[in-house]
C-alpha cells in the first residue's frame, strides 16, 4: 500500500469512530450493555468455561469463543465486567480491519478509486439509511442492529462478517493474480467465519461458482488445503462437546431443549426455503423503508456494472450475496419486523455494499479503462513466512486448543430456558438465609465486577437435591443433569423463578421440608426488569421449616 491510500484510510478510521461515538451518545444504553439479544451468553459462557481449562457444551462456532476465553480468563464469570474488552476490542481493532478490507475488495474489482468509494460506504451507509426508515422503525436499526453491525456487542456476528470480508478480498487478490499464498489465507479465513458461525458456509457460494468459471484446479487446491484445519477444529469441536459429529448422520443435534442443525451447516433435513417468508420480509421492508424498489434494484445493477470489468467477480458477488438472501432471507427466524433479518445476513452485506457502490462502472467507457488499469497493476504476491504463520494461528493453535482440553463435567455452566440463555455458575452473591418467624429471608451482595445497573431473579425448587428424577438425570439443588458421557456436562436449571427485584433481599413464607434457593444477575440495555438475560446464577442456599 502507498502512502497515499495510508494517509486516506487512516482518516476514514478516525471518521469511522468519531461517528460511533456519536451514535453511542445519542442512543439508550446501559453503561458498556447496549441490546444483545441473548446469545452472548453462549459464546461467553463457553468461554469462561475454556479459560478455566475445560471445554463445554459446544452448541455454538468456536472463533469467537476461544477469542473470549483470554479475556474471561481476566474477567471471571461476570459477562458484564467483561463488556469492556469484548467491545474495545471489536471498535479498535476489528471495525478498522472491516473498513480496510472493503476498500481492498473495491480495490480488486475496480482500481483504487471503488476502493475508496467502499470504503466511504462503509463507513456511511449504516447511518445514511437511517432517514430511510419510518420513525416507528427506529428502535429496531439504530438501536438494535447497529450496535450489533458495529461491534459494540457481545455477539458473534460482527466478527464473522470481518473474517469473511478479509476472506474475500484474499479470494479476489488469487484470481487476479492466481497467488497460492492468497488462495491458503483466503480459505484460511473463509474456514475461520464458518468456525464462527457454522452458516457462514453459505460465503463458498460465490467462491464455487468463481472457481468453477476459472477453472483453476491449482488454486482451487490451495484454497481447499487452507479451509481444511478450520473445519477441522469445528468438528472436533463438535465431536468433543456434543459426543458426536452431527452432519456425518444428517440429523438434528438435541441440545438441552433446544435443537440445532448438523453442524451449523444447512442440510437437506434442516432446510426450510420457505418463499411464503421470504416475501414476508420483503412486504415488511416496503412498510418500513421509503422505498423497497431501490433496495431491489441495487444488488442487480451492481452485477451489471461488476460484470463489465470481470464476469468472475460479478458470479463471485453474486453468489455470495444470493446464497444468504435465498437461505437465510426465507428462515422463520429471520424477520425485518424485530430486526433478525439483517442480523442473521450481516455477513452478505458487504456484497451487497461493494455491488451498490460499482454503479459508476455501468457509464460508458468507464469499465474499459478500468480494466486496462486494473491488468497494469504489478502483482504483490505474499511471502510465504506471513502465509505460515497466519495457518499456524488461525488453523493449527485453535485446533490443538479443542483437541487437548478436557471436557467440562461439572454443575458451572448450565442452561436456563426461561430465558433461553447458558450461564456460569459462580460469582462473589455471598447469598445467605435464615428463618425468621416462618418466613424465609435472603440476602445477598452485589457481585463486585458488575458494571451497570443491574438487578435480580429469585428462583426457588423444593427438592434440595439427591436422587435422580426418574432415573434419567441427576438432580442436585435445582440443576439437573444428563448422565456422564464421553461429551461435556448437559445441564439445566431446573428452579421456578419466584420473582425479579432490584433489591438484594427476598422474603416469603416458609413452607414445610426444605427449600433450595438462588439468584441470578439480570441486565439489559434499558434496565428494564421486565426484560433482560440471565447472565450469572449463584450457588445455592437451603432453608428447612418444620
Amino acid at each position: 500500500m502507498s502512502l497515499r491510500p495510508a494517509y486516506v484510510l487512516g482518516g476514514l478510521v478516525v471518521v469511522q469512530w468519531l461517528a460511533l461515538l456519536a451514535l453511542v451518545a445519542s442512543i439508550r444504553h446501559n453503561g458498556w450493555l447496549f441490546y444483545q439479544g441473548g446469545d452472548e451468553t453462549f459464546y461467553y459462557s463457553a468461554g469462561w468455561g475454556i479459560s478455566r481449562g475445560h471445554l463445554p457444551q459446544t452448541s455454538v462456532g468456536y472463533g469467537w469463543t476461544l477469542l473470549l476465553a483470554p479475556v474471561a480468563l481476566f474477567a471471571g464469570p461476570s459477562y458484564l465486567a467483561a463488556l469492556p474488552a469484548v467491545v474495545l476490542v471489536q471498535v479498535l481493532v476489528l471495525l478498522p480491519l472491516a473498513l480496510l478490507f472493503a476498500y481492498g475488495i473495491g480495490e480488486r474489482i475496480a482500481g483504487r478509486w471503488l476502493g475508496y468509494v467502499c470504503a466511504v460506504g462503509f463507513l456511511v451507509a449504516p447511518y445514511l439509511v437511517i432517514p430511510g426508515f419510518e420513525h416507528r422503525y427506529h428502535e429496531q436499526w439504530v438501536e438494535q442492529f447497529l450496535p450489533q453491525a458495529l461491534g459494540m456487542t457481545g455477539l458473534s456476528d460482527f466478527f464473522a462478517m470481518v473474517a469473511t470480508m478479509g476472506a474475500a478480498w484474499l479470494f479476489l487478490r488469487a484470481l487476479d493474480w492466481r497467488g497460492t499464498g492468497d488462495a491458503v489465507l483466503a480459505g484460511l479465513l473463509a474456514g475461520l467465519s464458518i468456525g464462527i458461525k457454522p452458516a457462514d458456509a453459505l460465503f463458498l457460494g460465490g467462491v464455487i461458482l468463481a472457481l468453477l468459471v476459472v477453472r483453476e484446479w491449482r488454486l482451487s487446491a490451495f484454497y481447499a488445503a487452507g479451509i481444511v484445519a478450520p473445519l477441522v477444529t469445528l468438528a472436533v469441536w463438535k465431536e468433543r462437546g456434543l459426543g458426536h459429529i452431527p452432519v456425518l448422520g444428517l440429523t438434528l443435534v438435541r441440545v438441552g431443549a433446544s435443537v440445532l442443525p448438523p453442524l451449523g451447516i444447512s442440510v437437506p433435513s434442516s432446510i426450510n426455503l420457505d418463499w411464503g417468508q421470504l416475501g414476508n420480509n420483503m412486504a415488511q421492508f416496503r412498510e418500513f423503508f421509503w422505498s423497497m424498489r431501490l433496495v431491489e434494484i441495487l444488488p442487480f445493477a451492481g452485477l451489471a456494472a461488476v460484470w463489465r470489468v470481470s464476469g468472475t467477480k460479478a458470479l463471485f458477488l453474486g453468489g455470495w450475496l444470493a446464497a444468504f438472501v435465498v437461505v437465510k432471507g426465507t428462515s422463520h427466524r429471520a424477520s425485518v419486523q424485530d430486526g433478525t433479518f439483517f442480523r442473521l445476513l450481516m455477513p452478505a452485506w458487504p456484497a451487497y455494499l461493494v455491488l451498490a457502490c460499482a454503479l459508476p462502472l455501468l457509464v460508458p467507457g468507464v469499465a474499459q479503462r478500468v480494466k486496462q488499469q486494473v491488468a497494469a497493476v504489478r502483482p504483490i504476491l505474499l511471502r510465504s513466512r506471513p502465509v505460515v504463520a497466519t495457518g499456524a494461528l488461525i488453523g493449527v493453535a485453535p485446533l490443538l486448543v479443542v483437541a487437548a482440553l478436557p471436557t467440562l463435567k461439572d454443575r458451572s455452566i448450565v442452561s436456563e430456558f426461561t430465558n433461553n440463555v447458558i450461564v456460569p455458575v459462580a460469582g462473589d452473591f455471598d447469598v445467605r438465609a435464615r428463618l425468621v418467624h416462618g418466613r424465609a429471608e435472603l440476602s445477598w451482595r452485589r457481585p463486585a465486577a458488575a458494571r451497570g445497573d443491574v438487578f435480580y431473579r429469585v428462583y426457588r425448587s423444593q427438592i434440595a437435591g439427591g436422587a435422580p428424577i426418574g432415573g434419567v438425570v441427576d438432580y442436585v439443588d435445582g440443576i439437573a443433569c444428563q448422565p456422564p458421557s464421553r461429551a461435556a456436562a448437559d445441564c439445566q436449571l431446573l428452579m421456578d423463578p419466584v420473582t425479579v427485584t432490584p433489591s438484594r433481599t427476598f422474603a416469603e413464607q416458609a413452607q414445610p421440608g426444605w427449600r433450595t434457593y438462588r439468584v441470578g444477575l439480570m441486565a439489559n440495555w434499558l434496565d428494564d426488569p421486565t426484560r433482560g438475560d440471565v447472565l450469572m446464577i449463584s450457588k445455592p442456599v437451603r432453608v428447612k421449616s418444620h
